[in-house]
């Protein structure tokens, strides 16, 4: 099993985070009836990422194609919102241990573990509306 996954690799208890949107950036053609040529364009496939790539997560279900998550925070606390991903628009990757142990293990100067639950709730909050921000500007 390689790093990036398929929906058959991807079991309960893993640690994953999104590696990035799951189709390249597709080809349309365009038709210039004055010139009579053809020119190829690259459309960028358009997705929708809860959770930005590289952000540590654990798999606490699978129902393909979707795969409900919890983010790892440092300090070693899952955070208590999930998220769900849709693996037909979104390719995750497999996490090493020692990089998933590395943030369990992280704690910040002066920070203790309730706290940083906290803060990981606002985060993720700030996330999910930075994302909805983004898909009511792509909408207008």
């Amino acid at each position: 099993m390689g790093l990036l996954l398929n929906v058959d690799d991807i079991d309960v208890g893993m640690e994953v985070a999104v590696y990035g949107p799951a189709r390249k950036a597709r080809r349309m053609h365009r038709f210039h009836p004055a010139t009579g040529t053809m020119e190829a364009m690259a459309v960028p496939e358009q997705h929708d990422h809860r959770v930005p790539p590289g952000v540590p997560m654990q798999v606490i279900g699978v129902s393909p194609p979707f795969v409900a998550c919890t983010i790892i925070e440092p300090g070693g606390n899952r955070c208590s919102s999930l998220v769900i991903l849709d693996l037909r628009e979104t390719r995750l990757c497999r996490l090493l241990g020692e990089f998933v142990e590395s943030i369990e293990g992280w704690q910040p100067e002066g920070v203790s573990g309730p706290s940083i639950e906290a803060e990981g709730e606002m985060g993720l909050q700030q996330i999910v509306a930075d994302a909805d921000c983004l898909d009511e500007e792509q909408e207008d």
